[in-house]
């Protein structure tokens, strides 16, 4: 095979990784330069030119203003009050760079996500196509987004926001709970894996004004 080492002129494979390996030792003078310039050099542009490519895509993909990273902040959990929009409001106040994702915010809506794909005798398969469909949204939001804050309320058990922590965990996404300190005890393990603990949405403001602005 050429570049296996079998042939006399190829000592080894031809790439980057082994330029600085490679034995060159038999060679000397021009003969020495000459291989270097003509079989290995294409290899080592080649991969330089990844490097740089690399580089710029992430430059481009990474927004900046005023020399600060932009970050995409995943809300999730409890639908019913507007925890949301107190954070949201309050990190524009503050001029944070800062994108929210959110899954759908109407209750019914969410419910009827899966309606579309036809409609179910039992409940439990209605459920089931409502969520999966959902799912598409929020565990896309979830891998794209650099921080969540889950929300759990006092009205409604949010299993959901449960598993949305646990996909975080798994992800290794860090996150804020947020909730009161009532349900502390059946939350445990969940607020054992996030980075915070808060209780006021403007706890979550002041957090991310010191990871996002310092």
């Amino acid at each position: 095979m050429i570049g296996d080492g079998s042939h006399p002129t190829l000592p080894c494979p031809i790439s980057a990784t082994t330029i600085s390996a490679c034995s060159l030792t038999h060679l000397t003078g021009p003969e020495y330069h000459n291989r270097v310039k003509v079989q290995y050099w294409p290899a080592f542009a080649t991969s330089v030119g990844w490097v740089v490519f690399a580089a710029i895509l992430s430059l481009k993909c990474t927004e900046k203003r005023g020399g600060i990273m932009s970050w995409t902040v995943y809300l999730s959990g409890e639908i019913h009050t507007d925890w949301r929009q107190q954070i949201i409001t309050g990190s524009q106040t503050a001029g944070l760079a800062v994108t929210f994702t959110s899954a759908v915010t109407d209750h019914q809506a969410s419910d009827a996500a899966g309606d579309v794909l036809g409609e179910q005798a039992q409940p439990f398969w209605r459920d089931h196509q409502s969520a999966k469909v959902n799912a598409i949204r929020g565990r896309t939001h979830i891998q794209k987004c650099d921080l969540a804050v889950i929300r759990f309320g006092d009205q409604y058990k949010q299993w959901n926001a449960a598993f949305d922590a646990g996909f975080c965990a798994a992800l290794g996404k860090p996150y804020i709970t947020l909730h009161s300190d009532d349900i502390v005890h059946p939350l445990k393990e969940v607020d054992a894996a996030a980075m915070a603990w808060a209780t006021t949405s403007e706890q979550v403001v002041e957090i991310l004004k010191y990871v996002v602005a310092k």
